[in-house]
């Protein structure tokens, strides 16, 4: 509280100052009749050279004309140049009051000379308004510093009470610890008076192994129960799979005559029945006419004679259940089986949804079948491309939009049975089963048989 007394002491010293400093400051400007910063210009103009010499010529200008107005008439030369000389005089005065004045618009002329008294007065008047300003600056500052004591000062009963707050605390934790320290001591004091009655006989050992768990004990159980459960999971799929895996399976399912056994070829289209890419099989009587293959191709024209004892079979069409099972290699390479025994064969591709002769024996599909299909006026010899002087071919040709019509037209009866009349064999390779109806219709148009 003392020290707010004196600080309100010193505040009031300051503002005492500052009124007197005020009042002399109103009672010099009211004497002057200037302000403080028309004070200064003044001073500062009146101790420059430059505009006192040009005043003292423009006074003395003023005069001679004033002499002359009274002697010659205003149009006269002389009273013209001296008014001349007056506005050059004072442009000039007006530019160096500029350099000097900051103060922007016209300074009166009675302003750019004073007296001595004048000059005094004048320097007296910024001296009281600088030293105003001063301390009014200083009061605003002690104005701004009381404040700020003041709100701290509001907050000392409530800090007050915080250390209060603080104070029981400590208290109370300070009494807490004295209680438990004493019953720490107290329970020393009762291990001390207790002897034990136990004592170690021995240290006990670590084990060298940890007893759980045991990896290679499960890694053994793993593996006999992991290739028990594989077995138990292949028995099951084996039992719930109905699919034919053998020719024994098949013939006991179909009752049909087995004619051959084909293995599977390397590069032929039954490689993947998953994937939609259809890969070109080998002429593999062609290519390797001495293997295994070869042979079955054989065993499977051989088998077509014995087919019946009276007559044998001039026309064959080639299908399977589904596609990529290799109908189409095995159409081109029992051509090449009969071809080698003499035969004129031709190999036609009615499969005119998904042809592949074409790509079997590489030759080029812009005319085939389907044409002359459509066009009756097209010969099929036209259309005919040969691999040799036995084996014709007749490829698929362009794709129809309508490829059952067609199979099932008059048209194509006609043609096998031309087909029939110009060679010893027709090989017919037709859609699978599972895709289409045109293996049926084939199946259905009447064939020639040579006795």
């Amino acid at each position: 509280m003392e020290a707010e007394s004196d600080f309100q002491k010193k505040i009031a010293e300051l503002q005492s100052e500052f009124v007197n400093a005020r009042t002399r400051a109103i009672a010099l400007r009211q004497k002057v009749g200037l302000t403080a910063q028309q004070g200064s210009q003044v001073n500062a103009l009146s101790q420059s050279p430059g505009v006192q010499k040009a005043l003292a010529e423009y006074q003395e200008i003023n005069r001679q004309l004033a002499q002359a107005q009274t002697v010659y008439q205003p149009e006269h030369p002389v009273v013209k140049d001296l008014v001349g000389r007056q506005q050059a005089l004072e442009s000039l005065l007006g530019e160096q009051v500029q350099q000097i004045v900051t103060t922007p618009g016209p300074q009166p002329l009675r302003n750019l000379q004073a007296g001595e008294t004048q000059q005094r007065l004048t320097e007296a008047l910024v001296e009281v308004e600088v030293q105003r300003l001063g301390l009014e600056q200083q009061v605003g500052s002690l104005a701004n510093t009381r404040v700020g004591y003041q709100q701290r000062l509001s907050l000392i009963p409530k800090l007050e009470q915080q250390l209060r707050a603080i104070e029981r605390d400590v208290t109370v934790a300070q009494a807490t610890y004295e209680g438990l320290l004493k019953a720490l001591q107290q329970i020393r004091i009762s291990e001390n008076q207790n002897i034990g009655n136990a004592r170690i006989v021995s240290a006990a050992l670590l084990p060298e192994e940890p007893i759980a768990p045991r990896k290679a004990m499960n890694l053994l159980m793993g593996m006999i129960l992991g290739g028990v459960l594989g077995a138990g999971v292949a028995l099951l799929i084996e039992t719930l799979d109905n699919s034919v895996k053998t020719v024994q399976e098949a013939k006991e399912i179909f009752d049909y005559t087995v004619l051959g056994t084909i293995p599977l070829l390397e590069g032929a289209e039954v490689v993947n029945h998953k994937t939609l890419e259809r890969s070109t099989p080998e002429l593999i009587l062609r290519e390797n006419p001495r293997s295994s293959e070869s042979e079955a191709f054989r065993m499977l024209q051989a088998n077509l004679k014995f087919l019946s004892s009276d007559h044998y079979i001039k026309a064959l069409t080639v299908t399977s259940s589904i596609p990529k099972e290799g109908k189409s290699s095995v159409t081109a390479n029992l051509a090449l089986a009969l071809v080698e025994l003499g035969h004129r064969v031709l190999v036609v591709d009615a499969d005119l949804r998904r042809p592949s002769q074409h790509q079997i024996w590489e030759l080029p599909n812009r005319v085939g079948l389907s044409n002359v299909l459509v066009d009756p006026k097209m010969s099929w010899a036209d259309a005919i491309r040969s691999e040799g002087d036995l084996l014709d071919i007749l490829t698929a040709g362009v794709i129809p939009p309508n490829p059952g019509t067609l199979i099932d037209s008059k048209h194509m009866s006609t043609l096998l049975e031309e087909f029939q009349q110009a060679y010893d064999y027709v090989l017919v390779d037709s859609p699978p089963l599972a895709v289409s109806a045109d293996a049926l219709l084939l199946g259905k148009k009447p064939m020639a048989f040579s006795w």
